[in-house]
């Protein structure tokens, strides 16, 4: 009985003693951190993924988990054509380019370039051309309510949806916010630049500059899927876009335009008939635009050089609207050799 009751503590004894050495010795399960991948080459292919030797971009978004960054190792300046078509982001990811003058991303005419449908997309520091798109968004098309895209000194040049909407940029639903950058000599049937069908779209400190379409040469803002709202921000301009019929600068049609700083400038609209017009801004539907006084008034921060024309009485043209706006009082717009001015009070 003795010897049973030793050999049990000795067997219990040395239980404790293994556990206490596993505890000492295990270490925590490591956390899984974002990783960056490395794209080497300018080829457009995806075979057997990125390794050590060959990293394309297109396998580089593919290999790619959610909250990764791609990296760029290449010989500048560079150009990646895309021989496989657009390239599709659906995940949090973030595209880190050595500069827009260092790197270009090319659909060769052939293709759109990014397809984004969903994640947290950050693209910044290069460029994004000749894309091509029969419809919607030559360059970059954005789709689903949960997509959130930021442009960081992107220039998005020379890219065309020829019989549809958003030469440079498509936002069908989502959140895209543009820091910096140009968006410029873009083409389109309507929203050259950039055309919103429903989401929000910020432009902050950038261009949009240079583009042309049959509607909306710059900024297409339209609704028929639910809300769109275009707000400016920062030192932006709207400038020198032609519209061969309306909105040379903007055109607000059933959405929601908030400019709070910047220039609408020297736009062209080239439109003869009657409903036509709108160089800086033509408003049409249910729609929405305020207007934002600058701090100073020798430093107007937002000039119209063109037509201002209201197609339908229920379209609105508010100036400091204390919905939107929190800036100092200006009086009632008067229209003069059909240029809109705004002057500001003085109390």
């Amino acid at each position: 009985m003795r010897t049973r009751r030793l050999l049990l503590s000795l067997l219990f004894s040395l239980g404790v003693t293994l556990l206490t050495a596993v505890a000492l010795t295990t270490k925590p399960l490591p956390i899984a951190h974002a990783a960056d991948l490395t794209v080497d080459t300018t080829l457009d292919n995806e075979s057997n993924g990125c390794d050590t030797d060959n990293c394309t971009l297109r396998e580089a978004i593919t290999d790619a988990n959610s909250g990764d960054t791609i990296i760029f190792d290449l010989t500048y300046p560079a150009t990646i054509t895309l021989t496989s078509g657009q390239i599709t982001i659906d995940k949090d990811l973030t595209i880190d380019g050595p500069g827009a003058d260092q790197l270009a991303i090319s659909g060769n005419d052939a293709s759109r370039v990014f397809y984004i449908s969903g994640g947290k997309v950050t693209i910044d520091d290069l460029k994004v051309t000749q894309g091509m798109a029969p419809i919607f968004g030559g360059g970059i098309h954005i789709v689903n309510s949960n997509t959130v895209v930021t442009l960081t000194r992107i220039n998005v040049v020379g890219n065309s949806a020829s019989t549809g909407a958003g030469g440079g940029v498509f936002l069908r639903t989502g959140s895209l916010l543009i820091e910096g950058g140009q968006i410029l000599s873009n083409t389109a049937d309507t929203g050259g630049g950039i055309s919103l069908e429903s989401g929000e779209a910020t432009l902050n400190e950038g261009e949009i500059r240079g583009n042309t379409a049959e509607y909306a040469g710059g900024v297409y803002v339209g609704s028929d899927l639910g809300t769109a709202t275009f707000t400016m921000t920062g030192i932006s301009i709207i400038g020198y876009n032609t519209a061969h019929s309306s909105g040379g600068g903007l055109y607000v049609d059933n959405g929601i335009a908030v400019l709070s700083s910047g220039q609408v400038i020297s736009n062209t609209a080239q439109g003869t008939d009657v409903d036509n017009g709108g160089g800086g801004l033509y408003i049409s539907g249910v729609a929405s635009v305020t207007v934002c006084g600058g701090h100073h008034q020798q430093h107007r921060q937002i000039r119209w050089r063109a037509v201002s024309r209201f197609r339908r009485s229920d379209a609105n043209l508010w100036r400091d609207s204390q919905q939107h706006c929190r800036q100092r009082r200006w009086n009632i717009p008067r229209i003069r050799r059909g240029n809109v001015e705004w002057r500001a009070n003085h109390q």
